[in-house]
C-alpha cells in the first residue's frame, strides 16, 4: 500500500507521535512510525529508506531531543535527496541545530507549543496541501484534475502567462533574513497556509493591458513595460472584462499570496528580496533604475519563476490595509481585514531604496490612486 507521510521524530517524543498518527489516520492520511510499522525481524535502516522512499512527504516532529537525535538528521537528509516536502511540527520553542538548522531552517513549519494537540487541525491542513490529490482507486498518483489544475498555462486573450504555486505553509512578516529593515506593521512574524494558486510570471504589461481595455494610461510608454498608473478600481475593472472574455475567475493575489509566492513557496530559501539576498540581481530599484520602469523578466527569477516581485513597478494586492492585522490574521488563507480606507501594495519600485523591495514589506493607498511606480499581476485559484 501506498503511504502518505513519514514521521521523522526522537524516541522520547513517541507518545506526542502516537496521537499525531493517530490523528492524522482517523482523517484518511496514511503514516508511517517507525516504532509500530517496522517489524522486529526486518533490518531497520532498510526500513526507513523504503519507507521514506515510498512516502509522499516527510512530517518532521520537532523539539529538543530531535535536535541532538542522528537518526532523524539521517532520515531528513534522504527525504531532500529524494524531493519530497517536508513539513516541521515544532513542539517546543527550541532553535534548529546542527543538520536540522542547514535542511530545516528555510522550510516549511507550524509552531505548535505550548500546546501541540491545539494544532493538529492546522497540522492537518497543511499536509492536505502538500499531498497530491488521489485518484478514485487511492493510489497516490496526481489525478489528471489535478495535473491540469497544477500546470503553469497561458491566458490567450492578453497572453498573460500563469505560474502554478504549489500551497504550503511559511512564516509571514518581519522573519529573521530581514533584520532590523522590518516596520512595525511586518511585526508579528506568524504562520500562514496557503492553498495552491496561480499567479502570473510577470508584472501586467501594457500590451496585454491594452488587448483588454484598449488603452495605455502608462507615464513610461512600451509594450514589454509594465503597466502603471492604474488604481485599484481600475485594475478590477480590467480583471473583470478579462474574465467576462475568457470564462476564467481571475483576480488580484491575496497579500498571503503575494508574499508566499514572493518567498519562493515551498521551494524558498530564505531570502531577504524575492530570490536573492543581492538586490541588483532581482530588483530594478532606484539604485540601477535610472530613473524608470524597464521590460519585465529581464531580471533573475525567483524560486517560482517569477520576475519582478522586487522592484520595477509596486504590484497592487486583493487586500484591504490593516496596520495591526497580522496580531489576528487566521492562519489559514488569510484575506486581509473585512473593510477600510486603503489598499495594500507590494514588492518595491524603481523608485525606491532597497528596504521597500523586500519579500515582508508592506504598503498601502487609497484604491482610486494612480501612480507611476504601481502596477499588478493577476492571480487565481487553482481547483
Amino acid at each position: 500500500m501506498a503511504l502518505d507521510v513519514f514521521i521523522s521524530y526522537s524516541t522520547k517524543d513517541q507518545k506526542i507521535v502516537e496521537d499525531i498518527s493517530q490523528y492524522l489516520e482517523q482523517n484518511g492520511i496514511r503514516c508511517f512510525v517507525a516504532y509500530r510499522d517496522i517489524p522486529k525481524s526486518v533490518v531497520w535502516a532498510k526500513a526507513i529508506t523504503e519507507a521514506i522512499e515510498k512516502c509522499i512527504m516527510m512530517v518532521v516532529v520537532f523539539s529538543e531531543h530531535a535536535n541532538s537525535s542522528d537518526q532523524m538528521d539521517r532520515e531528513i537528509e534522504l527525504c531532500v535527496e529524494e524531493k519530497k516536502p517536508i513539513l516541521t511540527f515544532r513542539i517546543q520553542d527550541k532553535n534548529f541545530a546542527g543538520a536540522k538548522k542547514y535542511y530545516l531552517k528555510n522550510i516549511n513549519w507550524i509552531d505548535a507549543f505550548p500546546n501541540p494537540e491545539k494544532c493538529f487541525g492546522e497540522l492537518l491542513k497543511s499536509v492536505k496541501i502538500l499531498l497530491p490529490q488521489r485518484t478514485m482507486d487511492d493510489s497516490s498518483a496526481i489525478s489528471p484534475a489535478k495535473e491540469k489544475s497544477a500546470a503553469n498555462f497561458t491566458e490567450p486573450q492578453s497572453g498573460i502567462e500563469m505560474e502554478y504555486v504549489e500551497g504550503g505553509t511559511f512564516k509571514m512578516g518581519a522573519t529573521r533574513e530581514q533584520g532590523s529593515d522590518y516596520y512595525d506593521d511586518e511585526k508579528p512574524a506568524h504562520q500562514v497556509t496557503v492553498s495552491s494558486f496561480h499567479i502570473s510570471k510577470y508584472q501586467v504589461t501594457q500590451a496585454q493591458w491594452k488587448a483588454v481595455m484598449g488603452n495605455n494610461p502608462s507615464n513610461f510608454k512600451g509594450d514589454n513595460l509594465p503597466v502603471e498608473q492604474v488604481s485599484w478600481i481600475e485594475v478590477q475593472e480590467f480583471i473583470n472584462k478579462l474574465n467576462a472574455q475568457t470564462g476564467k475567475q481571475y483576480r488580484l493575489p491575496t497579500e498571503a499570496e503575494w508574499e508566499f509566492a514572493a518567498r519562493g513557496g515551498i521551494k524558498s530559501k530564505g531570502y531577504k528580496y524575492s530570490g536573492s539576498d543581492t538586490v541588483d540581481s532581482v530588483a530594478w530599484y532606484s539604485g540601477n533604475s535610472e530613473g524608470k520602469t524597464h521590460d519585465v523578466g529581464k531580471k533573475q527569477a525567483n524560486e517560482l519563476n517569477l520576475h519582478d516581485m522586487s522592484g520595477n513597478v509596486w504590484e497592487w494586492c486583493q487586500d484591504w490595509y490593516g496596520e495591526k492585522y497580522y496580531e489576528k490574521s487566521p492562519p489559514i488563507d488569510p484575506k486581509g481585514p473585512t473593510n477600510g480606507s486603503y489598499r495594500v501594495f507590494r514588492g518595491g519600485s524603481w523608485y525606491y531604496y532597497p528596504r521597500f523591495a523586500r519579500v515582508s514589506l508592506r504598503y498601502f493607498t487609497a484604491p482610486d490612486s494612480r501612480l507611476n511606480l504601481l502596477g499588478f499581476r493577476l492571480a487565481s485559484s487553482s481547483k
